[in-house]
């Protein structure tokens, strides 16, 4: 810990020296940090003419990371600066270890020969020969070496049980055993010498194995097992295969969760040859794809080449002694993320999905498929007092290459102006222009409390809004010109209002609801005319307060002031398809879903959009995906039950009714056929409890004896507009005065010429 505090501190005096940002780098993946190390890493490889060796530990920490294609591609770099050995040595094995023999022989050709005369070499060597089945390749690069012990991360033992599994396989079956003895005598010598080294079992217990000494073999195998804590089991099944017991090597294999390096190895070794015959062995030859967390989307089945100016910006890792400052890193990428959306031409990711891989282990070509982006953003963020350091790099997806990288330490004051100065430069390297803007200072403290309060609000809970309302109350105090504080508040009133279900304001056009949260958009307006967030709230109002037109077109002002700002395109969407414009509407939310595939409620909403317009296949895997990521949305799962209602799939239905609360599942009991339960029901309900029943169960003359406006405008225009029930009705009289009450005499006329256009899809 005192190594590493003093390099940290040490490249902070001396950003631009190689040797002290690799020295960090390789202090910090000696001790498991693997993550921070790229930043050291790849800040040593930005710098004026490179460095093959900074990109060479950079590999080496992806590995450990897991991340073998992209530690690939950085080994392809630090060759094109130096062709070294230890990179092609290391890249000859990361391919072998995937499979990619041919390729891998093609790299070892490169290797100059003097290095496969070493312990890392000749094992790298006979890897892949070993693999490619040449047995006399493999045992001459093994020979090549003057020793009898390999010492070497990639194996430590004696040499004679690789030169014996050499020549056994090449059928020279006492030449094997005469080196597998030597070997023995050699591991049976360390041991008595006393030497501690658990892997001198493991070897003892492989060589015993192969002479058929099967008690040795076990003995020297429990040994090893209880000297590593257990485990053990692929090691097992290599001694138990040589000893045929086949059906132990089985279950041991069945029993490990097979990572898709092991997956590799059982295909190609030809330790495992006895097997293959087993049809359980070859399943184990499958890799299981892990499903992923979204599907396609249906308007998306050959989505197209991620656009080139296309960005994320990842969650920067908080590198600040105070580890609770986890708010200001990821509310720094926030920020920077906010003002690369105002970029022209530049599609961003939004942080709901961007953010989705905090703490993750995915490689970032995986990150950018997933999001559809070319370029991903990655750093880190320190802070001490009134100062802040940004460490920061653009990376291309396809290879890895770090476009650009630099550090940035400023007065926390300015934080403003070196996130933009920071946009500006990655904007610059994408060929892209930020527009400019002012580089006001802000009060450190109000910007502190205002990044607290962002992340509260993300939470989407009740305290969580109560505590943003609370640090955004004091951020305001001590700095009232600070306009995103009055966006974030009126978010806080609108969403917090929602969540409480306080729907009895909404609807009401001069409810108090409305006039805190008008206050505070006015206020952000005032200090920030060109606030997209400000707009979009304004819009959202007005779309509650039963305003369409008012509130279409703040709603595209915010989306023309900022092309990236999901938010806006989501309430777009739900604006047009209540208004009927679904074609338009769907489409926003389609938008939305772009910029923000991994949110489960804009996935939701798009899905009854898509339900409602009539496409209700569509819809279905739509509404899927959203549920792969939040499983337990009451909400996804009842515009499942209502989408699956449409296909007539009434099975699939009844079996997710019966997962809801038995106040929400008794709304489609008489569609399930369940009359007498659907009766009762009714019979106990009362007030909007007993109207919303009304129209579930079809009892549609006296649901409009019933109804109010506000109801109507709770149940949602959009199911208003298209219900197939209550198409027998739409010329009573006591619906069309609903519909004039609700000032959608004109929109509900523009759906009904909609749906004649676009019959409903064929039930299955």
């Amino acid at each position: 810990d005192e190594a590493i505090r003093r390099l940290r501190e040490l490249a902070e005096r001396m950003p631009a020296d190689r040797l002290v940002l690799r020295s960090m780098g390789n202090a910090l993946r000696l001790v498991g940090k693997s993550e921070e190390a790229l930043s050291y890493f790849a800040r040593a490889a930005a710098l004026p003419g490179g460095d093959p060796l900074a990109l060479f530990h950079r590999a080496m920490a992806l590995e450990a990371l897991g991340r073998n294609e992209e530690a690939i591609a950085s080994l392809d770099q630090s060759l094109a600066l130096h062709p070294g050995a230890a990179a092609y040595l290391r890249k000859v094995f990361l391919l072998a270890r995937r499979g990619e023999l041919e390729a891998a022989r093609a790299v070892l050709d490169k290797v100059p020969t003097p290095f496969l005369v070493e312990d890392r070499g000749a094992l790298t060597a006979n890897l892949v020969y070993y693999m490619q089945r040449q047995w006399d390749q493999s045992l001459n690069a093994l020979l090549a070496v003057p020793r009898d012990y390999f010492v070497d991360s990639y194996y430590t033992g004696p040499k004679g049980l690789l030169t014996g599994d050499a020549r056994f396989q090449a059928g020279r079956k006492l030449a094997a055993e005469l080196d597998w003895r030597a070997a023995l005598q050699l591991v049976t010598k360390r041991l008595a010498a006393g030497e501690d080294n658990r892997l001198l079992y493991l070897r003892k217990a492989e060589l015993h194995a192969r002479l058929r000494e099967a008690d040795e073999a076990d003995r020297a195998m429990r040994t090893f097992q209880e000297l590593q804590g257990g485990g053990g089991l692929l090691a097992k099944a290599r001694i138990d295969v040589p000893l045929n017991r086949l059906e132990a090597a089985i279950q041991s294999l069945q029993a490990m969760k097979l990572p898709r390096e092991i997956v590799v190895n059982l295909r190609q070794d030809p330790v495992w040859d006895p097997l293959r015959g087993d049809p359980r062995f070859q399943a184990l030859l499958v890799e299981p794809v892990a499903p992923s967390p979204i599907s396609q989307l249906p308007s998306l089945s050959s989505p197209p080449p991620a656009d080139s100016k296309s960005v994320a910006v990842l969650a920067f890792a908080n590198l600040s002694d105070d580890k609770g400052n986890e708010y200001f890193s990821d509310g720094i990428s926030e920020e920077l993320l906010n003002v690369l959306a105002k970029v022209p031409g530049l599609k961003v990711t939004a942080r709901t999905s961007a953010f989705f891989f905090k703490g993750k282990q995915v490689p970032i070509a995986d990150i950018a498929k997933q999001l559809g982006v070319a370029y991903v953003v990655e750093g880190s963020v320190r802070k001490a007092g009134d100062k802040v350091r940004i460490t920061a790099q653009l990376i291309k997806a396809a290879d890895g290459f770090h476009v650009w990288s630099d550090t940035f330490t400023r007065d926390l004051k300015d934080i403003f102006a070196v996130q933009d100065e920071i946009a500006g430069l990655i904007a610059k390297n994408l060929q892209l222009r930020l527009a400019a803007g002012a580089k006001a200072s802000v009060n450190p403290e109000a910007f502190e409390l205002y990044m607290q309060a962002r992340q509260a609000i993300n939470r989407r809970d009740t305290a969580g809004f109560a505590r943003a309302e609370e640090l955004l109350t004091r951020a305001i105090e001590l700095e009232p010109g600070l306009a995103r504080a009055h966006a974030a508040m009126a978010d806080v009133w609108i969403l917090s209002a929602i969540t409480r279900q306080e729907s009895g304001y909404f609807g009401q056009r001069n409810s108090p609801v409305f006039a805190r949260i008008e206050g505070a958009i006015d206020r952000a307006l005032a200090l920030d005319p060109d606030s997209a967030e400000a707009r979009t709230s304004l819009g959202f109002v007005r779309f509650l307060q039963w305003k369409p037109t008012d509130a279409e077109r703040e709603l595209r002002r915010a989306v023309a002031l900022n092309p990236n700002y999901t938010l806006g395109h989501h309430w777009l969407g739900a604006c047009l398809t209540n208004r009927g414009e679904f074609d338009e509407g769907v489409a926003e939310y389609q938008r939305a879903v772009e910029l923000d595939p991994f949110s489960f409620r804009i996935l939701d909403n798009y899905g009854d959009a898509l339900n409602t317009a009539g496409r209700s296949e569509e819809a279905l895997l739509v509404i899927n995906r959203s549920l792969e990521l939040q499983p337990k949305s009451e909400q996804t799962l009842q515009n499942k039950i209502r989408t699956l209602l449409a296909l007539n799939r009434l099975a699939e239905a009844e079996a997710i009714v019966r997962m809801l609360p038995e106040n929400e599942a008794r709304h489609y009991l008489a569609r399930l056929g369940h009359k007498a339960e659907a009766e009762e029901a009714l019979a106990k309900a009362s007030g909007r409890d007993r109207t919303d029943l009304l129209l579930a169960f079809d009892r549609i003359d006296e649901w409009l004896d019933a109804v109010s406006p506000l109801d109507i405008y709770i149940l949602g225009l959009r199911r208003l507009f298209s219900s197939l029930k209550l198409d027998p009705f739409r010329h009573d009289p006591r619906f069309q005065k609903l519909i004039a009450t609700l000032g959608f005499t004109e929109a509900h006329a523009r759906v009904q010429a909609w749906r004649a256009a676009h019959p409903p899809e064929a039930k299955k």
